[in-house]
């Protein structure tokens, strides 16, 4: 019988950590409207007043981030991942890798659990990789959980693969 291990992982203030020039760079790349994304970019950096009782702050203008009301964030934010999310999926074609806004499906199957263990190891290394360590969108570990085909295969990749993961011994719990 295959065996299946879900990495859930959900990125830490995904829009707010958004790098601009990462995000244009890999607009260009994936053919995204370049004057829909440069016009989205520059409203990003208009300054923001901060007012109490009819006091009125010094602007605070923003560096990076995306707003995550915008019409276009979500698209933004999957345009910016969409590269690493490729290469994630060329490199473990037989995974599944779903990406909902900001949270992440990294789902490994194999035959035996030592075979799942290494590819669920792979994928979160590479996954934690490419969001992390290039384009600067941390996970947040305490809304990272795992879940299994198997209990004990689930606490296994939890302490072996990612120990900040929670082991999920139901779905009701990830809510």
């Amino acid at each position: 019988a295959r065996k299946f291990i879900e990495f859930l992982m959900d990125v830490r203030k995904a829009f707010e950590h958004v790098q601009r020039g990462q995000l244009i760079a890999e607009a260009q790349a994936n053919s995204y409207p370049m004057a829909e994304a440069l016009a989205s970019i520059t409203s990003y950096s208009w300054p923001r007043y901060i007012t109490c009782e009819g006091l009125l702050a010094e602007p605070i203008i923003p560096k990076r981030g995306i707003a995550a009301g915008s019409a276009f964030a979500t698209f933004e934010l999957w345009c910016l991942l969409r590269t690493a999310i490729n290469r994630l999926q060329v490199a473990h074609p037989m995974s599944t890798i779903c990406l909902h806004v900001d949270d992440l499906c990294l789902t490994a199957a194999g035959t035996t659990n030592d075979l799942v263990l290494q590819e669920a190891e792979s994928m979160v290394s590479m996954v934690t990789h490419e969001f992390s360590t290039v384009k600067g969108l941390p996970f947040a570990e305490e809304k990272t959980f795992v879940i299994s085909t198997d209990a004990a295969l689930a606490r296994a990749a939890a302490k072996n693969i990612l120990p900040s993961a929670t082991v999920a011994d139901t779905v009701r719990r990830l809510g």
